[in-house]
């Protein structure tokens, strides 16, 4: 079985000529390199709206809402832990600096790179008055905070009791994951939703580590994906033997930010196509959580 290197993912970051963003400005989310291209964005930029951001209950800061994303400042979050900050925009592209650490992300991409690791951040980036803001779960993921967000409100709360930058160098994946799981993971999502956006994707991993969490299924990723009932594979994908299909760039990248605890599809433990499959049992017998691309979640 081959070594899943992370050198793979750094690949997925570099950094492509694009046009700027005038302040106030969401990047907007595009398809994986498979899909087809987005439709052009709008001339002029949605409005947005501010939101308070709590810290540890008490009002802080000020984040902005646009394009169903709540965004906060990674600036005022290295400045309220004494961190050294830097930011870098050039080309549709940014580059921060907190203590170190080095963040990238570009234009177009609902995900960035710190150091090795990956960050999900849905809906790209936004700028305003030429700072750079990230949506607040991927600024806390970045900072290791607590964070909780209320879109009724709407409002941003973040635990800043402590702080731990995101850290990783060389194949922190391979390094800190067994390669089966990687492996198996990793397929399962390119067979399953190798054509989905990056939501689509996350959410087949997650179902996947739901059940390995679950005490009604088998407590391995591999066993998991392989499981059969009845001589009946869970997985379609198992069955054809397209499961051992070449992976590309977007599932692994998925398949990793999965590990990063990330989830678009919370407690599902089951995922279908309903062009392609009868829901009939499903819309009966379980709880529907999300549509993302051409499947179905269910709890």
């Amino acid at each position: 079985m081959k070594r899943i290197r992370c050198a793979l993912l750094l690949s997925l970051c570099l950094l492509q000529t694009a046009c700027g963003r005038a302040p106030g400005t969401a990047v907007q989310a595009a398809a994986e390199p498979s899909a087809p291209p987005p439709a052009p964005a709008a001339a002029t930029p949605a409005p947005y709206e501010e939101v308070p951001v709590y810290y540890n209950g008490l009002l802080s800061d000020r984040g902005y809402r646009q394009g169903g994303v709540i965004w906060v400042s990674p600036a005022a979050l290295a400045a309220l832990f004494d961190l050294d900050f830097s930011q870098e925009l050039q080309a549709g592209a940014y580059t921060l600096n907190i203590s170190g650490v080095e963040l990238r992300g570009q234009a177009g991409q609902d995900y960035a790179l710190a150091e090795s690791r990956c960050l999900y951040t849905p809906g790209g980036f936004l700028t305003v008055d030429g700072q750079v803001y990230l949506p607040a779960e991927a600024a806390a993921h970045l900072f290791g905070l607590g964070v909780t967000v209320d879109p009724e409100a709407p409002a941003v709360e973040l635990d800043v009791s402590r702080v731990e930058l995101l850290h990783g160098s060389g194949d922190y994946y391979a390094m800190h994951y067994p390669v089966e799981d990687l492996y198996w993971l990793s397929h399962i999502i390119q067979a399953e939703a190798g054509q989905q956006p990056l939501a689509g994707q996350i959410g087949v991993g997650n179902v996947v580590l739901n059940r390995v969490k679950s005490p009604d299924f088998p407590d391995s990723i591999r066993e998991v994906v392989t499981q059969r009932n009845d001589t009946i594979a869970q997985f379609d994908p198992v069955a054809s033997g397209s499961i051992h299909n070449p992976v590309d760039d977007p599932a692994m990248l998925a398949a990793c930010l999965c590990l990063e605890g990330y989830s678009t599809v919370g407690e599902s433990l089951y995922f279908l196509n309903p062009s392609l499959a009868d829901n009939s049992w499903f819309e009966s017998a379980r709880d529907f959580a999300v549509s993302i691309g051409d499947h179905d979640f269910y709890t």
